[in-house]
């Protein structure tokens, strides 16, 4: 099949385009710089390993998708429901995200590098080997999410809510978190050679680091101030 008829296989809706999917799962697929109309529900569909460079998928709902692999390469994604889905090990670099809604998605081991995270909500989302090198972060909500192992160098996450995440290995050179809410949470072995730290909210409650051979749990924070 050929682009124009991948796309209208796709214009038929999420039901006719799974079911398409599931018999041809070989094909590759390009559906390329789509515009998909600010409004439609496309909860549940499977585009994995689907190729939507420099799509734009703006106020658009894909819900407990399944975007695994799919590339997004320049899209605009921003003011998107992601929630519940799957994004893991896709190709997000350089997309817009700016105020997208991704609650507990999975987003492990995907590609963000420069991407725009603007006020984007990812609670409970699990960023584990993420890669977000100079992403923008800014104002992002990442309560109890996991960044373990994950890259954030030179990442700004400027005012970003960070409580109760874990950064546990993460790699957080130059980053800028500045104002950022850190209270509860854990970067244990993370790099935050570089990183700025003003004004962050860290003064009530410290970084917590377990260490397995004490009885009790100890908090400390050691930072390389910029």
């Amino acid at each position: 099949m050929e682009y124009e008829d991948h796309l209208e296989v796709f214009r038929a809706g999420v039901n006719v385009w799974n079911r398409w999917r599931a018999d041809n799962p070989q094909v590759e697929i390009r559906l390329g710089p789509i515009v998909i109309q600010p409004g439609t529900d496309l909860t549940g569909i499977n585009l994995s390993g689907v190729s939507l460079m420099f799509a734009n998928i703006s106020h658009v709902y894909l819900a407990s998708a399944n975007l695994s692999g799919a590339s997004f390469f320049g899209a605009n994604l921003s003011n998107s429901v992601f929630s519940w889905t799957n994004l893991e090990h896709s190709f997000l670099s350089g997309a817009d995200l700016s105020w997208a809604e991704m609650a507990w998605t999975n987003l492990r081991g995907t590609n963000l590098t420069g991407a725009t995270l603007w006020h984007t909500r990812l609670p409970y989302s699990n960023l584990k080997k993420a890669n977000l090198s100079e992403a923008n972060l800014t104002g992002a909500v990442l309560l109890s999410s996991e960044l373990c192992e994950a890259n954030l160098d030179d990442a700004s996450l400027r005012l970003a809510h960070l409580n109760g995440a874990d950064l546990s290995q993460a790699s957080l050179c130059n980053a800028d978190l500045s104002m950022a809410f850190l209270s509860d949470a854990v970067f244990y072995r993370a790099n935050l050679n570089g990183a700025k730290l003003a004004r962050a909210g860290i003064k009530l409650s410290l970084i917590h680091i377990s260490e397995p051979t004490r009885r009790t749990p100890i908090s400390y924070a050691v930072f390389c101030l910029k």
